[in-house]
Parts: structure tokens; sequence; C-alpha cells
């Protein structure tokens, strides 16, 4: 799996680590949400994705629902991710 790590401060004005990513295994994306070491959200325990994983559209509507957007960068990442089937790799983005 590609991961994407950028930091963002959420609507109440929590600071979060985002990590999003592509998975090649199921062939969808992912998003998790910590607060330091306290995980806040994880697409992999939100039953509304599964089995079937989550697309570049919810990663966005997701982070949206805590006041975060998706920097430009790791958004254009995302969709190389996914075109390409992308090799696992880990890439640290600016703050959004």
């Amino acid at each position: 799996m590609t991961k994407h790590i950028h930091q963002g401060t959420t609507a109440t004005g929590e600071a979060v680590t985002v990590e999003t990513g592509w998975e090649r295994g199921r062939q969808c994306f992912f998003v998790t949400l910590y607060a330091g070491q306290e995980v806040r959200y994880d697409s992999d325990v939100d039953l509304r994705f599964f089995p079937v994983g989550m697309t570049l559209g919810d990663v966005i509507t997701v982070l949206g629902g805590f006041g975060l957007t998706l920097p430009g960068s790791v958004h254009t990442a995302l969709q190389r991710d996914q075109a390409t089937d992308a090799a696992p790799y880990i890439l640290r983005h600016p703050a959004a």
C-alpha cells in the first residue's frame, strides 16, 4: 500500500496526523486520523466502507466531516497511485 502523511487541524481545533493511501490488495483507498498516538478515525473499521473500501471521493468526504481538506499534492498522488496500482511507498506532504 502507499501511504501519504500530512498534518491538519480539525474543525474543533484538534491537531491531527492524516494518513491516506492506496491499498493494492483491496483496490481501494484508506484514511486514518491520529491525535498524538490516539486513533480518531480509521476507515478499516468504518462499516460504511467494509468490505468494499473507499473511493477517492469517500476520502474527501470523510476528511470534510472533520473540517479537513486533502492537499492538492496528496490528491494528485492518490490519483496516480490508483492509476498505476502503485507499489508500496511512504511520502510526507506539507500541511493542508
